[in-house]
């Protein structure tokens, strides 16, 4: 997010046995008799979990159904997979998920946002005390390791980078503002490391920027098409280590 996106697990309730079998766990004997047969016993019993608001319980059923999403498509595609298949692969119905995000599409670009939340608290943690030729390096290997980690999301980003200029035309804008997001980002890092005399003033920050990305989505794609991430390992270093040499003011 993307990555691995920032989306919510699924989390079990576990209920805990009675020791004394003959107590209703429903009924109202239970409750009245349970705390005197503990007292009893000089055990204590564990307090019950608070039962989950409703934005809690959607929240959770959301981010069921975005990793369901993001799966299918890493696998599928977005255009062959469906609201249906998504509800299904969830666990819940085939409804829910049109339910929830009225299109397709909808959920797509939230599934997008989920997924680039998640690279954005990663890529800060990365760029802590960074600046300028530093900052471009840190940001390049926050995407290569973001990849490495999350590549089921990898997967599933570029295939909806694809598809949004082919198959899901109403997916492009959003796409396409993701993309700008990133390469912005590293027009900012090269003009700050201009100023401060760490990269070349005779560059142009725009057209290096948009190289950078190029060779990160090319390197990442290629990996995956080879069906080899480990290859983001090897040649993601070399890749840094050619930026650095081409970038760096002498």
């Amino acid at each position: 997010m993307p990555a691995h996106l920032l989306l919510p697990g699924c989390c079990g309730r576990i209920r805990s046995l009675l020791v004394n079998q003959q107590v209703s766990l429903s009924g109202t004997r239970y409750d009245m008799v349970e705390p005197l047969v503990a007292a009893a016993r000089g055990a204590t019993r564990e307090p019950r979990q608070p039962r989950r608001s409703q934005t809690e319980r959607r929240a959770e059923s959301d981010g069921r159904i975005l990793n369901a999403a993001m799966k299918l498509i890493a696998r599928d595609g977005a255009a062959r997979t469906s609201l249906a298949d998504i509800g299904i692969a969830a666990g819940y119905s085939r409804g829910l998920p049109a339910e929830r995000f009225g299109t397709k599409v909808r959920l797509l670009t939230m599934l997008v946002d989920s997924m680039d939340a998640w690279f954005a608290v990663r890529v800060q943690a990365a760029l802590e005390g960074k600046r300028g030729l530093d900052a471009v390096l840190a940001r390049a290997a926050a995407h290569l390791d973001g990849a490495i980690s999350s590549p089921v999301a990898t997967m599933a980003l570029h295939s909806l980078y694809v598809e949004a200029v082919s198959v899901i035309p109403e997916l492009r804008p959003h796409m396409a503002a993701l993309s700008e997001g990133y390469r912005q980002a590293f027009v900012g890092h090269l003009r700050e490391g201009q100023r401060l005399g760490q990269v070349r003033r005779d560059i142009n920050c725009n057209h290096q920027a948009s190289i950078i990305i190029g060779a990160l989505r090319g390197l990442t794609h290629q990996a995956f098409i080879n069906n080899a991430t480990t290859n983001l390992r090897t040649a993601g270093p070399s890749l840094l280590k050619t930026l650095n040499e081409a970038l760096r003011a002498r």
